[in-house]
């Protein structure tokens, strides 16, 4: 059964995303996004379990894939050809399935597929499941990683590690503002 599909796709790539879904054994448009903002207030009024998500939509980061997928949506992911960098990012993410801009209908099927048959919508990466990925996706860095160094971890213990509340405060461009917490 096709699935209703969401893009919020880079304007590269939207116009052939978009086609290709609706060419698609496995889902259909139901709604082209212009921004993160559309797709996140779709997402919240149900009307897709698939979303095709560029990997530079300005202000994707993997807080807003976890939340998409914990609201119960398919993420396929989509980077520019021979971006390695955008496609590894996505998998870093916790994106399954990803495509380039200019992929066939074939390799959606494909990747769509998989997504739909190996990841449960609502899963992700999370401190008690970590995220996998192919090692051939990992730098030679990553793959010999190990322990973290000492470097890496300097500034989380001492004064101001405590944990608190990070405030968000997003307002009109170029209009300033003050801002006091207690």
């Amino acid at each position: 059964m096709s699935k209703p599909a969401l893009t919020a796709v880079t304007h590269q790539w939207e116009s052939a995303v978009a086609s290709l879904l609706g060419q698609s054994s496995h889902a259909y448009v139901a709604k082209r996004c212009a921004d993160l903002a559309e797709l996140l207030g779709c997402v919240a009024a149900g009307q897709g379990e698939i979303a095709a998500v560029s990997s530079d939509l300005r202000g994707v980061d993997a807080s807003v894939i976890a939340e998409l997928m914990r609201q119960g949506v398919h993420i396929l992911g989509v980077y520019r050809p021979g971006d390695d960098e955008g496609r590894l990012q996505l998998a870093r993410w916790g994106v399954h399935a990803v495509i380039p801009g200019d992929a066939s209908l074939e390799a959606l099927d494909e990747a769509l597929s998989l997504l739909l048959t190996t990841t449960r919508a609502g899963g992700g990466a999370t401190a008690d499941e970590p995220l996998l990925v192919p090692v051939e996706w990992l730098d030679a860095d990553e793959q010999d990683a190990g322990e973290p160094k000492e470097a890496e971890v300097r500034g989380l213990e001492g004064p101001g590690s405590e944990q608190g509340k990070v405030l968000v405060v997003w307002g009109p461009t170029g209009r300033r503002g003050a801002l006091a917490l207690r």
